[in-house]
């Protein structure tokens, strides 16, 4: 976890601040943002990134197939 210094005129200051702070932080990790969702959307209904997206999944399964089999057999 990061760590930051801030300076207040109080301490009741510097408890809100924290308040306003810890809001901040909760909306950010509770409420991500929609850009993933986004894209997405835009690769499922292109037929052309849809089908470069399954191409992209077969040379990744294959992959880790392959690894998972050298993995095997290393240790037998």
């Amino acid at each position: 976890m990061g760590c930051f210094s801030m300076v207040c005129s109080s301490q009741d200051e510097a408890e809100k601040v924290l308040s306003q702070l810890k809001i901040f932080a909760r909306m950010n990790y509770s409420s991500p943002p929609v850009h993933g969702a986004r894209i997405v959307d835009t690769v499922l209904r292109d037929p052309t990134l849809y089908s470069l997206w399954l191409e992209e999944i077969k040379i990744m399964s294959t992959r880790i197939n392959e690894m998972r089999w050298a993995l095997r057999t290393n240790l037998e």
